[in-house]
């Protein structure tokens, strides 16, 4: 590794915007796997997602003014963004509409497939998240989900988000603007 190029956890700046490399939902789709609910069409998409490396993402950020990274894993989306807000001592605002989900992780959430990892995630880091009233359930559950192999969450400059996002979608990597870093403020994070 060259140390030279290393993306870090900390260093989100004001003016960032956010960007999730992968759709959101293998907690729940493993869940539902479990109790012999989950379809085919989810348990493909689900393990194609696991199975996709970060690599290309991580390559591609590497070409912009990304000023921390981090994977998604066990903690959720919410999880590792609070770790990221904590460490670089900013807050971040989350568009819900611009979440994406693997296929049928939205019903399953619903359904009451909730891995006991979820459970544990809103109990750790609930309390530092605001939602807006127009954010369901389902979707507030999925945002503390454990993702297996889970995309990449990173901050760039305002400059280089479309440029990035542009580079992510023509190596194959799928990618979403999801939000942006602002001045610290009190909820660390808030989902609209």
């Amino acid at each position: 590794i060259n140390p030279q190029r290393v993306l870090k956890n900390v260093g989100a700046q004001p003016g960032d915007r956010l960007i999730l490399t992968k759709r959101l939902g293998t907690g729940v789709i493993e869940t539902a796997l479990k109790t012999e609910h989950a379809s085919k069409t989810s348990i493909d998409a689900a393990v194609e997602s696991m199975c996709t490396l970060n690599g290309a993402a991580s390559q591609a950020a590497l070409e912009f003014d990304v000023h921390a990274a981090t994977d998604i894993t066990g903690f959720g989306l919410l999880g590792h963004a609070r770790e990221m807000a904590v460490g670089s001592n900013v807050s971040f605002t989350l568009d819900s509409s611009q979440f994406e989900f693997l296929p049928e992780a939205i019903e399953y959430a619903r359904r009451g497939f909730l891995p006991g990892g979820l459970k544990r995630n809103i109990d750790f880091i609930g309390g530092c998240v605001e939602f807006t009233d127009n954010v369901g359930e389902e979707i507030r559950n999925l945002l503390f989900d454990p993702q297996t192999s889970g995309g990449l969450l990173v901050s760039v400059s305002s400059k280089d988000a479309a440029p990035l996002l542009e580079t992510l979608r023509s190596s194959g990597v799928g990618g979403r603007q999801i939000g942006e870093v602002i001045e610290k403020t009190h909820p660390l994070i808030r989902v609209r």
